[in-house]
Order: C-alpha cells, then structure tokens, then sequence
C-alpha cells in the first residue's frame, strides 16, 4: 500500500497542506459540529504531512506532525463529546 503511496506524496503533501488551511477555518467558526469536522480535516491532514516529512527525511517536521496528529485526535474526542451534549439538550 506505501508503494502506492509514495509517488503521490508531492501532490498529497499540497493537499495536505490546503486541509490544513480549511481545517483551521473550520475551526474558527463557533459551531461544535463544524470545529469536529475541522478537527477531523486536520487528523487526516495530518497523517498525510507526517508520511510526507518520513519519505523526505524532514524529522523535526515529522515529530510536529505527530504532534498535530495527536492534538487533532483529542480535539476530536472532546469535540464529539460536546456535540453530543448539545444534541441531547437540544432534543429536551
């Protein structure tokens, strides 16, 4: 599967650079569903930065993608449950 990968990842690491851009506008915005959708955005955005930076050796990039992965991870988690909160005081 990671040959597959492999030659995409200059076209992907432009993609991923570009969720990033729409994940963080989607984080600005006050809704919990949109600020879950840009989290969601960033982890996959993320995952295609870290496997871009592993493939060019770029290491500290890499571990700051890692990072952002992991953050984007919890954002989601936390998001969610929020979201769920809302919809079920919203259905009362």
């Amino acid at each position: 599967m990671i040959d597959l990968i492999l030659p995409m990842l200059p076209v992907l690491s432009k993609i991923g650079a570009y969720m990033g851009i729409i994940g963080g506008i989607f984080n600005c915005l006050t809704n919990t569903k949109y600020k879950v959708i840009g989290f969601t955005i960033w982890f996959i955005s993320n995952t295609i930065l870290v496997l871009w930076a592993y493939n060019y050796n770029e290491i500290e990039l890499m571990y700051m993608y890692i990072f952002f992965f992991a953050t984007s991870g919890i954002g989601i988690y936390t998001h969610w449950n929020l979201l769920k909160k809302e919809e079920k005081s919203h259905a009362n």
